[in-house]
């Protein structure tokens, strides 16, 4: 089992700790991918703060995700394109 699919599981039980190593392994990619759409380091700042929020929010749906990086990725451009509005 990789070490994700158990970062998920904990973070899914409400574990801070495992949340704040999923934030620490996926924090620099996706906001280099904000700023990269959005050339600006506050979207980007925004995109990835709104991005974890909701990941946090909806933490109990982890254990369903087959695709973290995917999903992750998918609320971050959802964020960044609700920015733009």
């Amino acid at each position: 089992m990789s070490d994700t699919k158990h970062i998920l599981r904990e973070v899914a039980k409400g574990s801070e700790v495992a949340f704040r190593a999923l934030y620490r392994a996926y924090k620099d990619n996706i906001y280099y991918t904000a700023f990269r759409l959005s050339n600006d380091e506050y979207v980007a700042e925004e995109v990835l703060q709104e991005t974890f929020i909701l990941i946090w929010k909806n933490r109990e749906k982890l254990t369903e995700v087959v695709n973290f990086d995917a999903w992750a990725y998918r609320i971050a451009k959802n964020v960044f394109l609700s920015q733009l509005r």
